[in-house]
């Protein structure tokens, strides 16, 4: 588990782009982090289907205080 799975984030944008559409078989779907810092995180994300793009996206999140109850 990253230390991403320990933080607490707010969604600031989420832009996702459809290239083609799916009817059968399976879609993965890969995510990175492009970068993160001590406020804000930077991903990306690509879904194929075979070899084929079907969709990406990226998304910027702001970084919460935990508080001290979670």
């Amino acid at each position: 588990a990253s230390y991403l799975s320990i933080l607490i984030l707010t969604t600031l944008e989420i832009l996702v782009r459809y290239l083609n559409p799916v009817f059968e078989g399976e879609v993965e779907v890969q995510a990175s982090i492009l970068k993160s810092g001590k406020r804000f995180v930077q991903l990306e994300a690509r879904a194929t289907s075979g070899s084929e793009l079907v969709a990406y996206g990226t998304g910027s999140f702001a970084i919460l205080d935990r508080p001290k109850h979670l």
